[in-house]
C-alpha cells in the first residue's frame, strides 16, 4: 500500500512495484533471493552440484531482472508536442509523442501514458484512467539501444476551451518481464479551443444590423470601406470617389456614394452568473453569440470591446477587452472567450459598473444574459437616459423582458452546438 504522505513519484514507484510479477513470487522477491544464495552455499559446501545451479539460476534471473529493471528507463527522455495550439471546436489536432533511449539497454517494452481531457479524446482512445483517475492516452512500443520512437494520434476538439495536457507517465520492465518500473515527465502543453462562429442570421438576428440602428447624427460621416451606390459626380466630389470603370461603361462620370455610419464603439457584455442553474449548452450558446456577434461588427469595420464576468480556466480573472478593430482583435477576444468558465468574479450589476470607464462614452451596450432582473433593467434603464445605446439580448426561451429597451431573442443553437 502506498502513504497518503508519499509524492506523486514515490506513489507510481511504488503502485509499479505492487504491479510486478517477480513481486509476487517469492524466489524473485528480496527474501528469495536471500534464500537461493543461502542454498547455493550450503548446496556447494555439501557437493550438491545440481542445486548449486537451480539455485543459481533463480538468483541470477532476480538479480539481473531487477538491474535490468532498474536502468530501464535511465536516460529515456518522453517529448510530447501538439501540431497546433489553436483550434475551434470540430477540428482535429496532431499528437506527437517523441521517446529517446539514449542508452545501451533495450527496452523489449515500453508503455507511455499522457493524461488528457476527455473532451479532446475520441472515444477508441479512451482506454481507461492513469493513476490518478484522469482519463489518458496510451501508446506501446519497444526500442533498441539508441533509437528513438514517434508515436501520433489525431485528438479531437470538441468542446470550446482551455485544455491543459497532463502529466506523462513511461512504464517499462526488465526483459523476463517480472519487474516494472515508472517515471512521470512533465508536459506544459494546452490546447485552447475557441467557441464557435457563427453567421449572425442563425442567432436570430439581422444580418445587415444585428444590434440595430445606432447612428449618432453629430458624428455622422461617410465610410469609404463600405461603398453602397454610384450616382452622378458632381463638382464637389473628392477625386478618389469617381468609379472610373462605371464611368467608361455609362459614358459620363459616375461617383461612388459611401453608407453613412458613425465611429461609435460597441460594447459586448455577457452576464455569466445569469446561466448560473441552466445546462451547459445553453452557456456555450450565449459564448458563442458573444465571438459571432463580436466577429461580425469587426468585419463591419465597427470597434468592438468584450466584457464577461467568469473567471478565465488559465487562473486570470474576467474578461475585460477595451474595444479596439485592429488586425488582431478578433484572436485577443476568441483567446479570452476559450478560456473563460462558468464561474463569476463578481455580480454582474458590479461587474458593469467596474467596467464601464473602460468604454467610450457613447458606446452601444449590448447585454447578453439568461434572463433580466428588474435590478439590472434598472440600472441598464438609467444608462440609457444619459444617452448610452442599450441592446438587451436574450439567450434561449421565455418571455422577453417588459421593457423600453431594445430587446431581441438568441435564436436556438443547442443543435449546432452537439460535438
Amino acid at each position: 500500500m502506498t502513504s497518503a504522505g508519499a509524492t506523486p513519484e514515490q506513489q507510481d514507484i511504488a503502485r509499479a512495484g505492487d504491479q510486478s510479477p517477480g513481486t509476487q513470487l517469492f524466489l524473485f522477491d528480496l527474501p528469495g533471493l536471500v534464500l537461493m544464495a543461502g542454498t547455493m552455499v550450503a548446496a556447494a559446501w555439501f557437493g550438491l552440484s545440481g542445486l548449486v545451479l537451480v539455485a543459481g539460476l533463480v538468483a541470477a534471473t532476480g538479480l539481473v531482472a531487477r538491474g535490468w529493471a532498474y536502468l530501464s528507463l535511465h536516460a529515456v527522455a518522453l517529448s510530447p508536442a501538439l501540431s497546433a495550439q489553436r483550434a475551434f471546436p470540430g477540428d482535429e489536432v496532431g499528437f506527437t509523442v517523441e521517446i529517446d533511449n539514449a542508452k545501451i539497454l533495450p527496452l523489449s517494452w515500453l508503455e507511455a501514458e499522457i493524461s488528457m481531457p476527455a473532451e479532446l479524446l475520441p472515444g477508441d482512445d479512451l482506454l481507461g484512467a492513469d493513476a490518478t483517475g484522469a482519463p489518458c492516452l496510451r501508446f506501446a512500443t519497444a526500442l533498441g539501444p539508441y533509437r528513438q520512437a514517434t508515436l501520433r494520434r489525431l485528438i479531437s476538439c470538441r468542446k470550446r476551451g482551455y485544455h491543459r495536457i497532463g502529466a506523462g507517465t513511461l512504464r517499462s520492465s526488465d526483459v523476463f518481464g517480472l519487474f516494472i518500473k515508472t517515471r512521470s515527465f512533465p508536459t506544459g502543453q494546452a490546447l485552447v479551443v475557441y467557441p464557435r462562429i457563427y453567421p449572425v442570421s442563425e442567432l436570430g438576428l439581422p444580418a445587415y444590423q444585428p444590434l440595430g440602428a445606432a447612428r449618432d447624427p453629430r458624428r455622422l460621416f461617410e465610410d469609404p470601406g463600405r461603398p453602397m451606390a454610384l450616382r452622378p459626380y458632381t463638382p464637389e466630389t473628392p477625386f478618389k470617389a469617381i468609379a472610373w470603370s462605371a464611368s467608361a461603361r455609362t459614358g459620363e462620370l459616375m461617383a461612388r456614394q459611401y453608407e453613412p455610419t458613425v465611429s461609435l464603439d460597441t460594447a459586448l457584455y455577457l452576464a455569466v452568473d445569469s446561466f448560473a442553474v441552466v445546462d451547459d449548452d445553453l452557456f456555450e450558446m450565449a459564448v458563442s453569440a458573444l465571438a459571432s456577434i463580436a466577429s461580425h461588427e469587426l468585419e463591419s469595420r465597427r470597434q468592438v470591446g468584450v466584457f464577461a464576468n467568469g473567471l478565465q480556466g488559465d487562473g486570470a480573472g474576467a474578461v475585460a477587452v477595451p474595444a479596439s478593430r485592429a488586425p488582431g482583435q478578433q484572436t485577443v477576444i476568441l483567446e479570452r472567450l476559450a478560456r473563460l468558465g462558468r464561474s463569476p468574479s463578481e455580480p454582474f450589476r458590479s461587474f458593469l459598473d467596474v467596467t464601464l470607464p473602460a468604454t467610450a462614452g457613447r458606446a452601444t451596450l449590448a447585454v447578453i444574459a439568461r434572463q433580466f432582473d428588474a435590478a439590472l433593467l434598472a440600472r441598464l434603464r438609467e444608462l440609457d437616459q444619459r444617452g448610452r445605446p442599450i441592446v438587451l439580448l436574450q439567450a434561449g426561451p421565455g418571455e422577453l423582458p417588459d421593457t423600453s429597451l431594445s430587446c431581441r431573442q438568441l435564436g436556438p443553437l443547442i443543435g449546432g452546438l452537439a460535438p
